[in-house]
């Protein structure tokens, strides 16, 4: 009988242990879980580097926080986890902690949440800076991805192309340029195309 009660304890002390250690790993895989990523933010468009026309598309994304649109009315505090969009057109990143104020002209400002845009830029090289700001528009630590792209001018694209197909130069003494050189100085202008 003294037998039995000991391999009793023996067996419940076993079944103790095991659920504490059980009960250990959870504890562990929650915490690892719970532990939240970083705020990161990129675009998804354009690509760095690219040629586009204009208008231009962008398309932005995010990791680690939740993208919402500014509460309506008076904000005196931000809340936390909770940020949107800034684009700065031929900026840099701004500092963390810095205010973007809304209505400047080189900060596009995506208070209702949005995450796509499109914007008329002249043709040439521009880059943009994608931003998170919170509710109070402070930027936020890390939060900051730059794109260089170069705009072009689609229709002089258009009639390049044309003339590349007619084999014909404009730059060189052909009979198109020649009218648009004599005529364009007379200030009348009949390219014949």
């Amino acid at each position: 009988m003294m037998r039995r009660k000991q391999l009793g304890l023996l067996v419940v002390a076993a079944i103790a242990a095991f659920g504490v250690a059980a009960g250990a790993q959870t504890t562990k895989k929650a915490a690892g879980a719970t532990k939240a990523k970083k705020p990161r933010v990129f675009f998804i468009e354009p690509k760095n580097g690219a040629t586009v026309s204009s208008p231009v598309h962008m398309k932005f994304g995010s990791e680690g926080i939740e993208i919402a649109a500014v509460p309506a009315g008076d904000v005196t505090t931000a809340r936390p986890g909770k940020a949107h969009y800034h684009v700065g057109i031929d900026q840099d990143c701004l500092a963390p902690g810095k205010t973007i104020v809304k209505g400047t002209p080189s900060w596009v400002h995506f208070g209702d949440g949005k995450d796509v845009f499109e914007s008329q830029l002249t043709p040439g090289k521009h880059k943009l800076a994608l931003q998170l700001g919170d509710d109070l528009h402070n930027t936020l630590p890390g939060t900051c991805a730059k794109r260089r792209i170069q705009i072009v001018n689609i229709v002089g694209m258009i009639l390049w192309a044309s003339l590349k197909q007619q084999n014909t130069n404009p730059c060189s003494g052909s009979p198109a340029s020649a009218r648009l050189g004599a005529e364009g100085s007379a200030g009348r202008t009949e390219l014949g195309w």
